[in-house]
């Protein structure tokens, strides 16, 4: 990605990493058998456990709620580490712990890799299934962040999470 030089950064919130403030949310609310555990490991958090397709299941997440961002916060600053497979990285609103989210999807490497994320290119979806009419999210609604695993893939996975910032970006310029 290439930004175009916008000034320095105004304002950026860091998302607490310990596990006590992450709680899992994974299929078993609707009867399935998928099972996660969040741990946390030097200096990052670690979301891992066993996909399961079983009894209609297929979903693990790790959600954390969040306070007030910055009026200017235009964008999200991640760096995580996998096992290859693709993770969705969401957003929620104070008025819709669980209803409409934002979503980005996210390639976890074997490697760790940081990336920035428009909050405006994130995609409303609801229990999967897109929701354009929901518009883009508003930043100063935001109480709720998550990674959300659910590619239809049974079998154990692992997601580290080293950072999840919200930050202004300056305006991208091309990709």
């Amino acid at each position: 990605m290439h930004w175009a030089s916008g000034g320095p950064r105004v304002s950026s919130v860091s998302i607490d990493l310990s596990k006590n403030q992450w709680s899992v949310v994974n299929d078993d609310v609707m009867g399935g058998v998928s099972a996660s555990q969040l741990d946390t490991e030097q200096d990052h958090l670690l979301f891992r456990g066993e996909l399961s397709l079983e009894n209609n299941g297929g979903f693990a997440s790790a959600r954390c709620s969040i306070g007030p961002l910055p009026a200017d916060t235009n964008a999200v600053r991640i760096r995580i580490k996998g096992d290859g497979r693709f993770y969705q990285f969401r957003i929620r609103p104070e008025n819709s712990p669980n209803g409409i989210a934002w979503q980005a999807m996210l390639p976890a490497s074997r490697d760790w890799q940081e990336t920035e994320l428009l909050l405006d290119e994130f995609k409303p979806v609801f229990r999967g299934r897109e929701t354009p009419e929901a518009g883009p999210i508003d930043a100063s609604q935001i109480s709720q962040v998550g990674f959300l695993l659910a590619d239809a893939t049974a079998g154990p996975f692992s997601l580290s999470i080293g950072l999840v910032e919200f930050i202004h970006a300056p305006r991208r310029l091309s990709e």
